[in-house]
């Protein structure tokens, strides 16, 4: 099955030796910025960091772990390999480009059987922010509620009230205040002391590299809201204790 966002054609060859021909419209090269929107957009640059064709950010390693981890996510087919398998896929996937092809277009493919079998909750936040899955989801019947942020960063849950002069927040309003101000989509606080914060309250690991999930937040609104989602439920437990 031909999978809309690649070639058909058998030879492909890689621009840069990452990106595929039919995702380059969906690249700006002259600032090294991606349109995420696009599904085999996302998926090639998940690929791509993988296999360590393209390097983000400072450490390489730690982008390399977390797009691995975002592929076993959607592939469980990588967890049951055994350690030499694995290694023997990773180094295909770095040296052969007809293998990195077919892979991106895999990963394609499991996403759309994703949502043709019901699974589409399952899916990552990123992958269900592209133009693909909202289409395949229409194509399958499936209703999609969507959550629109009020002036590209606030939740429209949040409450600013005025109490004896003082003005009050509620927990919606403060996790998009941290939130913006991590991901620089609002310059409403200190960047680095609201990212302290996420840190402290467990949504930022930093055992992970959260910059290279800061940077996808600042581009995607699912990734953005899952943050904030999961800073005002850490913000309700904190305030139970």
């Amino acid at each position: 099955m031909q999978h809309k966002g690649f070639s058909k054609t058998p030879q492909e060859l890689l621009i840069k030796g990452w990106l595929l021909p039919d995702n380059r419209k969906h690249y700006k090269f002259k600032s090294n910025t991606f349109v995420l929107e696009s599904l085999p957009m996302l998926l090639n640059m998940w690929v791509a960091l993988a296999s360590q064709r393209l390097a983000l950010g400072k450490d390489k390693q730690e982008s390399t772990l977390s797009a691995l981890t975002l592929i076993a996510a959607l592939d469980i087919e990588l967890i049951k390999k055994s350690q030499m398998e694995a290694g023997r896929w990773l180094m295909k996937l770095c040296t052969d480009e007809q293998f990195y092809v077919n892979y991106c277009k895999r990963l394609l493919g499991l996403v759309k059987d994703a949502i043709a079998s019901g699974k589409y909750d399952q899916l990552n936040g990123c992958i269900q922010n592209t133009w693909e899955y909202k289409q395949w989801m229409e194509e399958a019947g499936y209703l999609l509620s969507t959550t629109t942020l009020i002036n590209g960063w606030l939740h429209p849950l949040s409450e600013f009230k005025t109490i004896d002069g003082e003005e009050i927040l509620n927990f919606w309003a403060v996790a998009s205040v941290l939130t913006a101000a991590a991901t620089e989509r609002n310059d409403c606080g200190d960047k680095e002391t609201c990212i302290k914060q996420l840190i402290r309250l467990g949504v930022l690991d930093v055992e992970t590299d959260f910059n290279t999930r800061l940077t996808v937040a600042s581009l995607l609104d699912a990734e953005y809201l899952e943050i904030v989602s999961q800073t005002k439920e850490a913000l309700d437990k904190d305030s139970q204790k």
